[in-house]
């Protein structure tokens, strides 16, 4: 991977392969974990009991709200990766993408957010990143998580960048 791309997420394969996000390089590293140098760090368990507090707050019940369906029409950039012994680096087209969460599907295929407002999916065996840009001006900071059963990738918005309301969406991936 990329000298100084900080690593900032992971998502373990069932293959035993690894995905890291690297932040700063601006790209998704696949680690083969039997291959590549890399160290163990093995953390030791906190032995002391924590204390729980706990407080009261009011129910609120707004029931569901009407959302906005907004068609978004996706972006898709073929790139070449590069690979230096147990890893194979694929750089985001999108620059200044810093992403972090990311969720692996049945298929192999990575979906991520991007901190500059887009959700996507890397398939690794076309080399292809395909780009949903979300639709809300000045969000960030997204969180993810793919639901098998009904094809879509829920995330949620904050307003990172202006006054934007908290929101959570999700994006109908379709048929896989």
């Amino acid at each position: 991977p990329t000298f100084g791309g900080n690593p900032a997420g992971v998502q373990a394969n069932p293959d035993g392969t690894v995905w890291v996000s690297e932040y700063f390089a601006n790209a998704f590293a696949l680690l083969f974990p039997n291959v590549a140098p890399h160290t163990h760090e093995v953390v030791a368990l906190n032995s002391q009991v924590g204390r729980s507090r706990s407080a009261r707050a009011r129910a609120t019940n707004f029931g569901r709200q009407s959302g906005v369906r907004t068609p978004e029409t996706p972006t898709i950039n073929f790139v070449r990766p590069s690979f230096t012994p147990g890893w194979v680096e694929y750089v985001i087209p999108t620059a200044n993408t810093k992403s972090e969460d990311m969720r692996v599907d049945q298929f192999g295929r990575l979906w991520y957010e991007g901190d500059t407002g887009f959700l996507g999916v890397l398939n690794p065996y076309a080399a292809v990143f395909t780009q949903y840009a979300i639709p809300s001006v000045n969000s960030g900071f997204y969180n993810i998580t793919l639901d098998q059963t009904t094809k879509r990738l829920w995330f949620t918005e904050a307003g990172a960048f202006g006054a934007v309301p908290t929101k959570v969406g999700n994006l109908n991936t379709g048929s896989w």
